[in-house]
């Protein structure tokens, strides 16, 4: 906690008393326990987190779903706190704070949305954080650590930034070869999928081999070369590649 106090205030007033009464070479002892320190801060609130009908959300992405129902910021009552703010963080890097004295904040209740989040407020990710106030002492606690909640209704998209047309000789059988490309989408990437596929509807599985090397996810907006092998065997015909990315 912080202290609004200083102890060393009394035992420094001692010193220079004595000093000024010419005292010298004397030993003070000073019962630490015993000087008022003033009032700590309480504790900030813990273990935050969102449910969307009961369901962990927590620093996952949403689509639509979130606004029906309930969506629930929960955190752990602070002893002897009677208020609570919850600060939002917009996508757009602005702030709005709820107040409250219990420990939840309602962002959706019964499908009405608080303070037009989600709909209003836009796609991207919504940071929220939390401080208490003693009802004994109207100190305010620090923020807590936060969490997040994205909101995105739009699919991911993805292209090709290499040739997409590959001859493909029987050396290639058993072979490698490797496609570039860009996948992006408007809040965060969870994964990418770069598939080859038989275009011959007489074959009994279309599918032929994954990618097995990929770029980074984890950002809205993922490049890389993606390497597939073709396997030994492989009948001639005509093939296609085709990549995909799935948002968190």
């Amino acid at each position: 906690g912080q202290s609004t106090g200083d102890p060393t205030a009394s035992l420094n007033a001692i010193i220079l008393d004595n000093f000024n009464n010419g005292v010298v070479g004397n030993d003070y002892t000073v019962n630490w326990s015993s000087i008022q320190t003033g009032d700590y801060l309480p504790d900030a609130p813990t273990n935050l987190a969102i449910s969307h009908n009961d369901t962990d959300v927590t620093n996952t992405i949403g689509n639509s779903a979130l606004l029906s129902g309930n969506v629930v910021l929960n955190f752990d009552a602070v002893t002897g706190a009677n208020q609570y703010i919850t600060e939002v963080t917009y996508p757009n890097g602005t702030t709005q704070d709820f107040w409250n004295g219990y420990h939840n904040t309602w962002l959706v209740n019964n499908s009405a949305v608080s303070q037009g989040q989600f709909s209003a407020k836009g796609q991207g990710i919504y940071s929220y954080k939390v401080k208490d106030r003693n009802a004994s002492t109207g100190l305010w606690s620090n923020w807590s650590n936060p969490v997040t909640l994205g909101y995105d209704t739009s699919k991911p998209t993805a292209a090709f930034t290499s040739a997409t047309s590959y001859p493909m000789p029987n050396g290639y059988y058993n072979s490698d070869f490797s496609v570039g490309y860009l996948v992006h989408d408007n809040v965060m990437l969870k994964s990418i999928n770069v598939a080859l596929f038989d275009t011959n509807p007489s074959h009994s599985n279309h599918w032929v081999a994954n990618c097995y090397s990929s770029g980074n996810v984890g950002s809205n907006t993922a490049t890389g070369t993606c390497t597939i092998r073709i396997p030994a065997n492989t009948p001639d015909g005509t093939y296609y590649v085709q990549i995909g990315g799935q948002d968190m």
